[in-house]
């Protein structure tokens, strides 16, 4: 079977008509996930007008956090599993002259950004926010281990009168359906950075957004925003935001857009972009 998909000549537009087709469905998941893997398969321009509701699951146990607790008092130094390892050093040299800085980790998953963030800026206060299930979790890990400086932030309209320097979106923004409703909450009090890390965006097409489907974690499927860059700039610019800094993420293997539709598929770049509030 390998040999065979390996001799396999596949138009990329065959494929993407192949993966949004309900004939996919028919399929046995391991023969889908070999083609996926020899075809290096990442994102497939979807039909979809807006994300579907129950996107991007992502769920852990206490076991999974007692092991990143573990980990790091073994391995301080060691890079926490996140879209952009360098933070705690970012935010070092960012609030060299306050070093009681705080952050909201909006999308934050597990506990090892906080664990690590927390070892290098021993006088920062982190707010932590996921989903739903993950912010109940985290709080009654947090109360077991008698964490310090670790704040479960639930809901982002309840908590307007909560005040944070850095706001950090960790390859997130893209899986929200209401970003910019968000985006308006978090702003609200006029955080002084915001980083948008391991985003993908495109430059040339004139469209806001679009939505991709997302196969290299199949059998799960996720679907995501693919952003044009002007628009998410000129949307922040609006909101009293400029760029900073920008930059391709390097973290890990480059993004292989080359399935998405002819227009973007060598116009997307995979960036980080640290937004300031103008003075």
């Amino acid at each position: 079977m390998d040999n065979y998909i390996n001799k396999m000549s596949i138009s990329n537009n065959f494929i993407t008509q192949f993966y949004n087709s309900k004939i996919s469905n028919i399929l046995p998941n391991i023969l889908i996930k070999k083609i996926i893997n020899k075809k290096n398969i990442y994102f497939l321009k979807s039909n979809l007008n807006k994300l579907p509701q129950t996107n991007y699951p992502f769920n852990f146990s206490k076991n999974d956090l007692e092991n990143f607790l573990n980990k790091i008092e073994i391995e301080k130094h060691k890079l926490p599993f996140n879209e952009f390892p360098h933070l705690a050093l970012l935010l070092k040299y960012i609030f060299k002259s306050k070093p009681s800085f705080s952050i909201l980790d909006y999308g934050a998953q597990f506990i090892d950004n906080y664990l690590y963030l927390k070892n290098k800026n021993p006088e920062m206060i982190y707010y932590y926010h996921d989903q739903k299930n993950n912010n109940l979790t985290i709080q009654k890990f947090i109360d077991e281990k008698k964490l310090k400086n670790i704040y479960v932030f639930e809901n982002i309209k309840e908590k307007q009168s909560l005040k944070y320097d850095f706001v950090y979106f960790g390859s997130v923004v893209q899986y929200l359906e209401n970003y910019k409703e968000i985006f308006t909450e978090i702003l609200f009090n006029k955080p002084k950075y915001i980083f948008l890390s391991g985003t993908s965006f495109y430059f040339k097409n004139s469209e806001e957004k679009i939505i991709c489907k997302q196969l290299n974690v199949f059998p799960q499927i996720n679907y995501c925003y693919f952003f044009n860059y002007e628009h998410m700039v000129s949307f922040l610019k609006t909101k009293k935001y400029h760029i900073e800094y920008v930059s391709e993420n390097l973290n890990g293997k480059p993004i292989n857009y080359k399935h998405i539709n002819k227009s973007i598929k060598d116009d997307c770049k995979y960036l980080d972009i640290l937004f300031k509030l103008e003075e």
